[in-house]
């Protein structure tokens, strides 16, 4: 019962799970409190989607970043459907676009971005 109000509630961010799993090649498997893990060969960074976190290679043994996933999954359960507008695509743009750029002209920290900084704080790392 609880996966399925599971896959209710966060329905967008677990189809977006689903489909990328498609793309992405999983090198090993691992549960996670109440995630599963996939360390895979992911570009561009790690990313947490509805129960799924997808760990790219920098990442496989780093577990101040999985402990970030998991806050961005807990994020996904208290955010439901909004979790893509709120956390997703910001933090995206953060970490493809934005960051990059001011950090060129001003050291900023990573985690100091809402998404991030609030993901820290759920995920126990704050």
């Amino acid at each position: 019962m609880i996966k399925v109000i599971h896959w209710i509630w966060c329905f967008p961010q677990m189809f977006a799970a689903l489909i990328l799993r498609m793309f992405v090649k999983v090198q090993t498997k691992e549960k996670y409190n109440n995630c599963i893990v996939y360390k895979c060969n992911l570009k561009g960074g790690s990313v947490s989607l509805g129960n799924k976190i997808f760990l790219c290679k920098a990442h496989w043994n780093d577990s101040y970043v999985k402990c970030h996933e998991y806050g961005h999954y807990k994020q996904g359960l208290i955010l439901g459907w909004l979790y893509l507008i709120i956390i997703g695509v910001p933090s995206l743009l953060w970490c493809w676009i934005i960051h990059p750029l001011i950090n060129k002209f001003k050291r900023i920290n990573y985690y100091s971005f809402y998404t991030e900084k609030w993901a820290n704080k759920l995920g126990g790392l704050e």
